[in-house]
């Protein structure tokens, strides 16, 4: 608070971009406590989902190898594999997402004109996001009712953490 400023946050491997072991996904400063709030709102707003929605971008997180497999795809982390295998879409869903261009409803839409079930890529994709395994840099909030969810915790995703910054 030191320095008034309010950070959105979220933790990661460190690296190179991120050398504090957190990317920084949002990052405001304030000059009062009604305008900390109107931010804090703001940021909350604009910034955090907890549900996938159409227009989303999907992409892997950076810090995650993506590779095909014969029969899906895995994700290595530094300390951790993530196989996805046993339906006849998840090497193809495995390659969209790793292409990192498509939305949500594209890569649904593509995926249900074969033969997999607009349920089975729904849940899968859900799966890859509450795991945390999707790009939250690619999460960009369409308008919404946010506020209202949110007006009385601010409550964020498990890897998503609000922070105010304090440099001493």
């Amino acid at each position: 608070m030191v320095d008034r400023t309010i950070q959105l946050i979220s933790p990661c491997y460190a690296s190179e971009q991120w050398p504090y072991g957190y990317r920084v996904f949002a990052e405001e400063k304030f000059q009062d406590a009604s305008d900390y709030r109107a931010i804090l709102e703001h940021i909350i707003e604009t910034q955090i989902t907890e549900h996938l929605f159409p227009e989303m971008v999907l992409a892997f997180r950076d810090d995650l190898q993506y590779s095909s497999t014969s029969e899906g795809f895995m994700l290595l982390s530094p300390n951790k594999r993530h196989h996805l295998r046993g339906k006849t879409f998840h090497k193809q869903l495995g390659e969209l997402i790793a292409q990192g261009d498509k939305t949500y409803r594209e890569i649904v839409d593509i995926l249900t004109d074969t033969e997999a079930s607009v349920f089975d890529v729904s849940r899968i994709i859900t799966k890859l996001f509450d795991r945390g395994l999707l790009d939250e840099s690619q999460i960009g909030h369409p308008t919404s009712n946010f506020r209202e969810r949110f007006k009385s915790s601010y409550a964020a995703s498990p890897l998503i953490s609000l922070i105010s910054r304090t440099n001493l």
